[in-house]
C-alpha cells in the first residue's frame, strides 16, 4: 500500500508540473457603441403656378401634398406649376414610381414635366414643372374630375 501512496503523490506532483507549463494568460476586449439611423422625409416645400386668363387657380402645400385646383377651366388651356421639392432627411432619396389617379386621367387632360427619375441627396432641393394641358377639342363642359399624381420614393442607398 506504500508502494500506491508513493506513486499517487508522484503523480499528483507530475500532473501538477504538467498543468503548469501548460498555464496561459488571458485577456479579452469588446467592441462597443451605439447606432443611430437617418431619416427618411421628402416632401415639397413650395408651388407656384403662372397665371392665366379666365381660370382661377389655387395652389398650395399641404404637408407632404402639393393641391393644385382650377376653377373655369377650358379648352385649350395650359397651367403650368413649379413644385420645389426637398430632401429634408438624412439619406439620399430616388423617385421610383409614378401614379395618376384616376388612371387614365380623362382624355381631354395631358400632364408633362414629371421626372421618371430623380435622385435627391439630404438637404437637396429640386424644382419641378408641370403643365396640366386641357384638349381644344375634347374637353367638355361643366365637367368636374378629382385627380391624383403620386410619386413613390425609397432610399437612393
Amino acid at each position: 500500500m506504500r508502494k500506491f501512496g508513493a506513486m499517487f503523490v508522484v503523480l499528483l506532483v507530475a500532473l501538477g508540473l504538467v498543468g503548469a507549463t501548460y498555464a496561459v494568460w488571458t485577456d479579452t476586449v469588446k467592441v462597443s457603441g451605439t447606432v443611430s439611423t437617418g431619416t427618411f422625409d421628402v416632401k415639397f416645400t413650395d408651388v407656384e403656378c403662372d397665371e392665366v386668363d379666365y381660370a382661377t387657380i389655387g395652389a398650395y402645400v399641404d404637408g407632404d401634398n402639393a393641391v393644385v385646383n382650377i376653377q373655369n377651366a377650358y379648352p385649350g388651356l395650359e397651367v403650368s406649376c413649379t413644385f420645389t421639392v426637398e430632401n429634408a432627411g438624412t439619406v439620399p432619396a430616388k423617385a421610383i414610381s409614378l401614379s395618376y389617379t384616376p388612371n387614365p386621367l380623362p382624355n381631354y387632360v395631358t400632364v408633362t414635366g414629371i421626372p421618371q427619375s430623380l435622385t435627391l441627396n439630404p438637404g437637396e432641393y429640386q424644382d419641378i414643372t408641370v403643365t396640366l394641358t386641357f384638349d381644344s377639342d375634347n374637353t367638355p363642359e361643366e365637367a368636374l374630375f378629382t385627380y391624383e399624381v403620386t410619386v413613390k420614393f425609397q432610399q437612393a442607398t
